[in-house]
């Protein structure tokens, strides 16, 4: 009898499948109980943030499904949302079940459109013109128009011109313009304008009331009163003069008179002609160096996540895309040339020793002497001291090494000839302590030994904000989507690679069903994906890549639990894997960071 008494247990697996900056979407699983009855559904609560404005999808009260978008979420906010499961009896219960996901919201992006104008003009609207962001992709505009006589009117464009037609005259309206890369910005400053008089200014607007719109005896009773306090203050001014006593009736005060003036002598007399050394003024980047930062993070233990690393190294790569184009060779580029401010924004600096470059095929700049710094150069700039963008490339490799380890010294203790012999044999920097293998491969990439191997800025550019936009990429070992060219199969990567197949080498006969090896792992909500896209044994399971199993749905560390399961199946089996070589760097801890200054940082 008490068995049908019973509510369900709570919603197993709930988690944020998707979150930007105004909505999210959870997801969850059936309770593993349901309390001895069939019917079940479920309702959510938002018990963290402000939760005045946010509209559910669905919207039921009672949800059947589950799967729950929420919109109407404010950017960079922190939210707590319960979900219950319910039945007939739960509200016989005393204690509801639920579970509580914890989620926050992306914050408003750095970019923010600028140069708003009026382009040109017509009878009943004008068209807006703007200057795009600096980025190397499509992006999407929002244009809002609100006037004091209806709600604001937004359009979509992903031009940087637009033509707003349907505007009253006489009437003030108000434009601004916001952008979408990875997320909106923040909305532009507003331009007002009034068909008839043209840019009209803000106090103008519909936000304020003109005094020529207040009813008339309002303002007769505003001078009214304006006068009778004026009058007043007249008044009380009068009387305290009035009472004050005469100079006769105050007592006889003792005078002082200075017997000696001090002469002032000018401070600058002969100075006005004095020449003043002249400056230079620059933006103040609170954070410093690059180096200095991820050195002092790492000292005090400060952790950085590798969505914030790759958005670092894509505005390096973005200005040093821009110098490329504009025919400079840095000759410099490490993490102690880099500033950041207090956004974590990074901008290169320190020209000391760049170069223009001059208008032949090569644009390359061969130096006769001076020191180079040759931990951050390539070869081919060390021994025949031609300078090349794809030698400022080289040392944006090595500059993503630093920033992976944290402001390690590149090659260590080694002197430099060694470093230069060493790299000439074919050796590279090993991969940083827990670096995410694409940043790896993008390093092995831009050490090619043929500098017209090496990507260029602009590859690089578009291959970091591929993996801004995803982060789960940047662990994925595959070459072929480094170099731009990724491939919708995975036949030939590597057996046992991290982003590849790992296909056992037994009968089938001899493996688990599909469903008992997802429901050893507790992955049996897994299995309706799978089974869509056409996976029905762990053969099949096997040969898919990571990339494949995001594509599905699957979350990497879903993915990660199956290849470990994969991996100790072959072993249980006795099957034959390739040992894979790595290359321990020294601990973190142990390592000696010498000066920038030291003996041998330059040759």
């Amino acid at each position: 009898m008490y068995d049908f008494l019973e509510g369900p247990n709570h919603p197993s697996r709930l988690h944020v499948r998707d979150v930007d900056q105004s909505s999210a979407v959870l997801e969850w699983d059936e309770p593993s109980s349901l309390g001895g009855r069939r019917e079940v559904w479920y309702e959510w609560e938002c018990s963290r943030g402000d939760c005045t404005n946010i509209v559910a999808t669905p919207a039921d009260k009672k949800l059947m499904s589950r799967t729950l978008r929420l919109s109407g979420l404010k950017p960079d906010t922190e939210y707590s949302f319960n979900i219950f499961a319910k039945n007939s009896v739960s509200k016989f219960t005393d204690t509801p079940a639920y579970r509580v996901v914890d989620l926050r919201t992306a914050p408003l992006t750095r970019y923010v459109v600028s140069g708003l104008r009026v382009e040109s003009e017509q009878k009943d609207g004008i068209t807006l013109a703007w200057l795009s962001p600096a980025v190397s992709k499509k992006v999407k505009y929002e244009i809002e128009m609100e006037s004091k006589i209806g709600k604001p009117v937004i359009a979509a464009t992903e031009h940087t011109y637009h033509t707003s037609l349907n505007m009253s005259p006489g009437i003030p309206y108000r434009f601004r313009v916001r952008v979408n890369v990875d997320g909106w910005g923040e909305w532009s400053d507003p331009l007002w304008y009034e068909i008839g008089r043209g840019i009209v200014q803000q106090h103008q607007g519909p936000e304020t009331t003109p005094l020529g719109s207040l009813p008339g005896w309002v303002v007769l009773m505003a001078m009214v009163l304006f006068v009778l306090l004026l009058g007043f203050l007249v008044i009380l001014c009068r009387r305290k003069t009035h009472n004050r006593k005469q100079m006769s009736d105050l007592d006889v005060l003792d005078t002082y008179k200075q017997d000696t003036m001090t002469p002032d002598y000018s401070s600058g007399n002969r100075q006005f002609t004095d020449a003043f050394r002249s400056g230079k003024l620059t933006e103040f980047m609170s954070n410093g160096s690059l180096d200095h930062l991820l050195r002092g993070k790492d000292a005090r233990g400060e952790e950085m996540s590798w969505p914030r690393i790759v958005d670092m190294l894509r505005g390096i790569a973005s200005g040093m895309k821009y110098l490329t184009d504009k025919g400079y060779v840095h000759r410099d580029l490490a993490a102690r040339n880099v500033l950041v401010d207090s956004e974590l924004t990074c901008k290169i600096a320190d020209f000391g020793l760049s170069r223009g470059v001059d208008d032949s095929a090569e644009q390359e700049y061969t130096t006769n002497g001076g020191k180079i710094p040759v931990r951050w150069t390539s070869p081919e700039a060390i021994t025949h001291r031609k300078f090349t963008a794809a030698s400022d490339v080289w040392s944006f490799g090595v500059l993503v090494w630093e920033v992976c380890s944290f402001g390690e010294r590149p090659y260590w203790d080694w002197t430099n000839q060694k470093v230069i012999s060493e790299i000439m044999l074919g050796y590279r920097l090993p991969a940083p302590m827990d670096c995410p293998v694409a940043l790896h491969r993008l390093m092995l990439w831009c050490w090619r030994l043929d500098r017209h191997e090496r990507p260029t800025f602009a590859q690089i550019l578009a291959i970091l904000e591929k993996y801004a936009r995803n982060p789960d990429l940047i662990y994925v070992d595959n070459a072929a989507f480094i170099t731009g060219r990724l491939a919708t199969s995975t036949a030939n990567l590597p057996t046992g690679s991290p982003g590849g197949p790992m296909i056992p080498n037994v009968h089938p006969s001899a493996l688990p069903t599909l469903s008992e090896f997802l429901r050893s792992l507790n992955l049996s909500h897994c299995i309706e994906k799978l089974n869509k896209e056409g996976i029905f044994t762990v053969t099949d399971l096997a040969r898919r890549s990571h990339l494949d199993m995001l594509a599905i749905g699957l979350i990497s560390e879903e993915f990660q639990r199956i290849r470990s399961a994969l991996a100790q199946l072959q072993d249980a089996r006795g099957m034959s894997r390739a040992a894979e070589t790595t290359t321990t760097l020294p601990l973190r801890s142990a390592t000696i960071r010498p000066s920038r200054h030291d003996d041998g940082f330059f040759v």
